[in-house]
C-alpha cells in the first residue's frame, strides 16, 4: 500500500496482518505527486512480506515529470522486448537445428536461451503473464528459472566438449538438476530462495571438476587451436556473468529486476556459433577428403582386379603347356615307349617354367614396387615364333585346331623376348 500525504494512492495485491488473506503481487507503478505550495510530500511504502525469508527491499524510486518517466519505461520496455524475445527466437532456431542436425551444441544453446530470456522479470511477468496471473506460481517459476541458469551454462560447456568432461558427468549433473526442480514445486515457498542458492553451491564442484577435465583433455589429449580459444572465452564470459549477477542478486534493483547474462548470451550465442559453424565446415571437407579417398581406393580396387585377371590368363597358359606336355609323356613312359619329340618337349617344359618363374618374378617387381627396367636385346623372329608355335601347338590341338606357321622375316628384332613371347601367346 503506498500513501502521498496520508491518502492511500496505491494498492498492489492485497496488504493484511493475515498471512492467508495477503495477495502478493508485483507490479511497476507511476504515483501521482502533488507538493502544493511547501514543495513537500510524504510517502509512506506498507508492505507484508511472507514468501521470502529475507523480507525482501523496496524498490528504487524515480521522481520526476511523467513524461521522463514514460520515456523512462518505454526504454525499459524495449530493452526487455529487444533481448528477451531475440533469445527466445534464437531459442526456437537452434531447436531446429538440433531436430535437424542432431547436434548437442544446439540444444545446449537452446536451453541457455529458454532460461536467460525468461530471467528478465519484467519481459516475463509483463509481457509473457496475464496480469491475472497467479503470483505463487509465477514466484516459483522466476526463481526455478534462476536455479537453472548456472546448471544451463555447465551444460553448454560439456556439449561443446563431451569427450573431456565424461558421458557420467553430464548425467549426473542432469540427475542433480531434475531433482532439484521437483523440489522447487515440493518445498514450503518460504524456501525457495534457500533452494535456489543450493543450485548454485552445487553447480560450483562440477564447474571444478569440468575445468579439470579440459586441462586434462589438452594436456593429454590435443592441443587447444583458435576454436577451442574462442569456445572457451565465450563461456568464460557467460559464466563470469552468471557469478557476478549470482552474488549481486537481492542486492541490487537492476540486477534483481532484468539480470546482466542475457547481453552476455548474446554476445556468447554470435561466438559459438561461429564456432559451430567452423567445425561443421572442417568436418565437411574431411568429409569430403574421405569421400575422395574412397573413390580413389574403388578405382585402384578395379584396376588390381583387372590386373588379376590378367595375370591370371596369362599364367594359365604356361600351366597349360607344362601339364599337358607332361601328362603326354607320363602315358607314353607308361606304355613303354620313348618318343622321338621327348627331348624337344622336356624342353619346352622347362622353356615354360622358366617363363612361368619370370612372370612371378616380374609380378613380384610389381607388388613390392620394384622399378628395375626392362632388359633389351636382340631377338631372333624366327626362334621366338618357333618358341610361340611349341607353346601354342597342344593347346589349339587340344581344342581340335591346327596351328600353322609362316614367317617371311628371318631378320633380328630389338626388345625383350619373354615379353614378345607373352605378346604372341
Amino acid at each position: 500500500r503506498i500513501f502521498v500525504d496520508g491518502r492511500e494512492v496505491r494498492n498492489v495485491g492485497f496488504v493484511s496482518d493475515d498471512p492467508d488473506a495477503a495477495v502478493p503481487k508485483v507490479r511497476y507503478l507511476t504515483l501521482p505527486l502533488f507538493t502544493g505550495e511547501t514543495g513537500e510530500a510524504e510517502l509512506v511504502y506498507q508492505y507484508t512480506n511472507y514468501w521470502h525469508n529475507d523480507a525482501g527491499f523496496i524498490q528504487s524510486t524515480l521522481i520526476s515529470t511523467p513524461e521522463n518517466i514514460d520515456e523512462y519505461q518505454r526504454g525499459l520496455t524495449l530493452y526487455s522486448l529487444l533481448l528477451s524475445s531475440g533469445l527466445l527466437f534464437l531459442m526456437f532456431y537452434f531447436l531446429r537445428c538440433a531436430s535437424i542436425q542432431k547436434r548437442w551444441e544446439y540444444a545446449a544453446l537452446a536451453l541457455c536461451c529458454l532460461v536467460i530470456a525468461l530471467r528478465n522479470q519484467m519481459f516475463f511477468a509483463e509481457h509473457l503473464l496475464p496480469a491475472t496471473y497467479h503470483f505463487y506460481l509465477e514466484y516459483r517459476l522466476l526463481v526455478l528459472d534462476v536455479s537453472w541458469l548456472p546448471g544451463a551454462a555447465l551444460l553448454l560447456l560439456a556439449s561443446f566438449y563431451p569427450k573431456a568432461v565424461g558421458k557420467g558427468t553430464v548425467w549426473l549433473l542432469g540427475g542433480v538438476l531434475l531433482v532439484l526442480t521437483a523440489l522447487h514445486f515440493l518445498v514450503p515457498i518460504r524456501q525457495l530462495v534457500l533452494l535456489c542458492h543450493i543450485s548454485y553451491y552445487v553447480c560450483v564442484p562440477f564447474l571444478l571438476w569440468f575445468v579439470y577435465r579440459l586441462v586434462r583433455y589438452f594436456v593429454k589429449e590435443r592441443k587447444p587451436d583458435w576454436l577451442d580459444a574462442l569456445t572457451l572465452g565465450a563461456l568464460a564470459l557467460l559464466t563470469g556473468t552468471l557469478i557476478w549477477e549470482g552474488l549481486n542478486t537481492g542486492s541490487n534493483s537492476s540486477v534483481n529486476h532484468f539480470g546482466v547474462t542475457p547481453m552476455a548470451m548474446v554476445i556468447c550465442t554470435l561466438l559459438l556459433a561461429v564456432v559451430i559453424n567452423s567445425r561443421i565446415q572442417r568436418q565437411t571437407a574431411l568429409l569430403e577428403q574421405a569421400e575422395a579417398r574412397n573413390e580413389m581406393l574403388d578405382q585402384v580396387n578395379t584396376m588390381n582386379k583387372d590386373f588379376l585377371r590378367i595375370v591370371a590368363h596369362e599364367l594359365r597358359t604356361p600351366l597349360t603347356v607344362i601339364s599337358g606336355y607332361a601328362q603326354l609323356l607320363g602315358r607314353q613312359v607308361e606304355k613303354g615307349q620313348s618318343p622321338e619329340q621327348a627331348p624337344e618337349r622336356l624342353k619346352t617344359i622347362r622353356a615354360e617354367a622358366d617363363r612361368l618363374s619370370e612372370m612371378v618374378s616380374r609380378l613380384m617387381d610389381y607388388t613390392y614396387g620394384n622399378t628395375a627396367g626392362t632388359e633389351l636385346t636382340a631377338v631372333d623372329t624366327e626362334e621366338l615364333l618357333k618358341s610361340a608355335a611349341a607353346i601354342m601347338g597342344p593347346v589349339c590341338a587340344k581344342g581340335q585346331n591346327a596351328l600353322k606357321l609362316e614367317s617371311g622375316f628371318d631378320g633380328e628384332l630389338h626388345g625383350n623376348f619373354e615379353l614378345l613371347l607373352q605378346v604372341l601367346i
